[in-house]
């Protein structure tokens, strides 16, 4: 059973990948900053690098969602 505490982490993590992405189609990759991505997604910029470490791992963090299905 998972607790409370991973169940936000999991849900935070989402929200912030989902803002992120939706920005990247909007704009194109190189031209949304990592602190645009933070506004948009209501964190700040120091807990939005502690789940994800770099502007990259915002993209592959979908990847990994989809390892196991054929790729498109």
């Amino acid at each position: 059973m998972t607790t409370l505490r991973e169940r936000k982490r999991e849900q935070l993590t989402a929200t912030i990948a989902d803002v992120a992405i939706k920005l990247f189609l909007e704009h194109g990759f190189d031209a949304v900053s990592t602190a645009a991505v933070a506004s948009a997604a209501e964190v700040s910029k120091p807990t939005l690098f502690k789940y994800f470490p770099t502007k990259e791992d915002l993209v592959l963090h979908r990847f990994a969602d989809h390892q196991d299905e054929p790729a498109r």
